[in-house]
């Protein structure tokens, strides 16, 4: 097996993992957003009981977050720039949208992380601290708080999704 051959087996299996993290991730944040979002319409639905689910998600959201960013990385040279030579020219960011939407993809990434590391240490920590071995101690200041987490993670879905969709386009 030549180098080229075993580079190729691995970005293909690059392709598929970056298309089953992205799934995964940004359909769970997806349906965690549109059930907070409409949590007051669904009957027998507990915001409380959604945010716990929620955060006991975080393993595997972090997880599938990774999984994307790692086969992005291993799939970005051929994607972006198949004849580059240096391992600079390779990891280039195209900045034309009208030829290569992959430096709009990363905009929305980037924008997208640090929305994310916003929610988990401003928007979450409260309700983490409102909700403390399995009682909410003030329900008013938790209905506030998951409202907070409701709009927030609307945004990092709209984020995340619309760098899917660019990633394909």
């Amino acid at each position: 097996m030549t180098a080229a051959e075993a580079w190729e087996g691995i970005t293909t299996t690059a392709r598929v993992l970056l298309a089953v993290a992205g799934t995964v991730h940004g359909g769970s944040l997806f349906a965690f957003a549109t059930l907070l979002l409409f949590r007051k319409r669904i009957p027998h639905v507990d915001e409380v009981g959604l945010v716990r689910v929620y955060r006991a998600w975080g393993g595997g959201l972090g997880l599938t977050l990774g999984l994307y960013w790692l086969a992005l990385g291993l799939t970005w040279p051929g994607a972006h720039n198949p004849g580059a030579t240096t391992l600079l020219g390779r990891f280039a960011i195209p900045m034309n949208p009208a030829t290569d939407l992959g430096g709009v993809q990363l905009g929305l990434l980037f924008a997208y992380w640090v929305n994310y590391v916003a929610l988990e240490i401003w928007t979450l920590e409260p309700c983490r601290l409102l909700d403390r071995d399995g009682v909410v101690t003030d329900p008013a200041a938790y209905a506030r708080t998951a409202r907070q987490v409701t709009t927030h993670l609307a945004v990092n879905a709209a984020l995340f999704n619309a760098a899917l969709v660019v990633s394909v386009l």
